[in-house]
């Protein structure tokens, strides 16, 4: 939870990120592995966290770690969880590793 405030923070003052980064990496560190599903919002979380920081490509390359295993929970949200990540990669479109993802996740809502 403290990682995605300082994410959040992030949005308005990137310099935050390097915090929100710190305590994802922390949470996913600490958790239990078969905690898939709270896996999956770690690792959402952190490449939000990358997208925030200006480093969409390391954020997409997290995203398509996660987007099978996401397919597998059917959860809806972790659905949201990526339509988010969708909306806020959205400013950078134009990148190649941006555009297929988010194509990767529209893929995963209509199936």
């Amino acid at each position: 939870m403290i990682g995605a405030r300082c994410r959040d923070l992030a949005m308005h003052d990137p310099a935050q990120a390097v915090f929100a980064e710190q305590h994802i990496r922390r949470a996913l560190e600490l958790r239990d592995p078969s905690k898939v599903r709270n896996r999956a919002f770690d690792v959402i979380g952190l490449a939000r966290t990358k997208m925030v920081a200006g480093d969409p490509e390391a954020a997409c390359g997290l995203i398509n770690e996660v987007l099978p295993t996401a397919a597998k929970l059917s959860s809806g949200r972790v659905l949201r969880k990526l339509e988010d990540f969708a909306k806020e990669a959205a400013t950078h479109r134009h990148i190649r590793a941006v555009q297929e993802t988010r194509d990767a996740i529209r893929a995963i809502r209509t199936a």
